[in-house]
């Protein structure tokens, strides 16, 4: 499988069409310096985006700050339908799709 961080990133989605392999690309970063409330703003993104698409991928630099907001994030998760899961489920549930 192949994976791309950027959401934009044209080049590897051409070059992975060209190989037989599952692709993803990132549906945004969550980025450490965010306040709370765009950390809850940018998680709520990506479950609309989850639920419009079936999965959703998201990228992030380890922190205390986004590991703990993902935490309390995963806590509501089983009440809307959705489960965390990792990298390689989502790409190849993406390559399904």
């Amino acid at each position: 499988a192949f994976s791309s961080a950027a959401p934009n990133d044209a080049m590897s989605a051409e070059t992975a069409a060209r190989f037989p392999v599952p692709f993803g690309r990132s549906n945004l970063w969550l980025n450490e310096s965010h306040e709370h409330k765009e950390l809850g703003a940018s998680l709520k993104t990506l479950e609309d985006i989850a639920t419009k698409n079936g999965v959703a991928i998201a990228y992030f630099y380890p922190s205390s700050k986004i590991i703990d907001a993902l935490a309390q994030w995963q806590k509501t998760l089983a009440a809307k339908k959705i489960q965390l899961s990792p990298l390689s489920a989502a790409i190849d549930t993406k390559a399904k799709h």
